[in-house]
């Protein structure tokens, strides 16, 4: 699948917040470090007996950094694409990207709701008890609008959770045009 293809409905964008992505430019400095200090090793000593006992020195932090340094890059956006009805895990760093398809899981319903911040969050319900958060929202008009897209696109019932023990279903009027 192209990586530059549209997606009309995203069901978690990704981010990694700053800190995250100046931990992880540290790590990877670290890892070229020690690959320069291979090198500089292989350059002097040749490939001796001396750089055969020293490279596991460098093999595992080389490969922890990396390792952890993936942890902190990764970013993983979730996106459905109702053409196909693909379920599209994208798994990117910086530029580079991976996508892995899957059927679209047996989805439910969206619901909105009040979270403990004072915002509005927007869930895409499957299979059971699990959901995505898709968006928060400041502003319940807006959580609604958002949340009434999703269903009409998806073609699933609407949840208005935002009041606790008081929730209800909401009409999603498949007829509007949801397209703006």
């Amino acid at each position: 699948m192209e990586n530059d293809q549209e997606f009309e409905l995203i069901v978690h964008e990704g981010n990694r917040p700053l800190w995250q992505t100046v931990v992880a430019s540290l790590i990877f400095t670290v890892m070229f470090y020690f690959i320069y200090r291979m090198g500089q090793l292989c350059y002097h000593f040749g490939y001796s007996e001396y750089t055969l006992k020293m490279f596991p020195h460098f093999v595992f932090p080389i490969a922890y950094c990396l390792v952890l340094g993936l942890g902190f890059s990764v970013v993983k956006s979730v996106l459905i694409d109702v053409d196909t009805d693909k379920l599209v895990t994208r798994f990117s760093i910086g530029m580079f990207s991976y996508d892995k398809s899957s059927p679209v899981p047996s989805l439910e319903y969206v619901s909105v709701f009040k979270d403990a911040r004072g915002g509005y969050d927007v869930n895409l319900w499957y299979i059971g008890n699990k959901h995505y958060v898709m968006c928060d929202f400041y502003d319940s008009e807006a959580a609604f609008v958002f949340a009434r897209y999703v269903a009409t696109k998806l073609n699933l019932e609407l949840l208005d959770a935002t009041v606790k023990g008081d929730s209800k279903w909401i009409e999603v009027n498949p007829s509007v045009d949801v397209s703006n």
